[in-house]
């Protein structure tokens, strides 16, 4: 997840253009590939913005995402990146059988 990637840059260069970059794409993580759930979805094509299925839960994208989150706040001081990131972590993940 590139998210985690500019976080982690941000964090490690103190460069704006990583912030920036981090803080546009938690954006929309949040507003556009979250499940009704709040569970992070796995694929959005970039030839057709189509996604993948709600049904499709990999758990790694939620920790990704939380993961990311914790960085960005941890760089920005931004209480919304923490408020995210600790409602995230109070969600159900679904355990599947194999």
């Amino acid at each position: 997840m590139s998210f985690s990637l500019s976080a982690y840059l941000a964090e490690a260069t103190g460069d704006s253009k990583y912030t920036n970059a981090a803080m546009l794409s938690a954006t929309w993580m949040r507003n556009h590939n979250l499940n009704s759930n709040n569970i992070a979805l796995d694929t959005e094509s970039g030839a057709d913005c189509s996604r993948s299925p709600s049904t499709w839960i990999f758990t790694y994208n939620s920790g990704k995402f939380i993961e990311g989150l914790s960085v960005l706040f941890d760089v920005t001081k931004d209480p919304q990146w923490n408020q995210l990131s600790v409602h995230l972590h109070s969600i159900k993940l679904p355990i599947q059988a194999s």
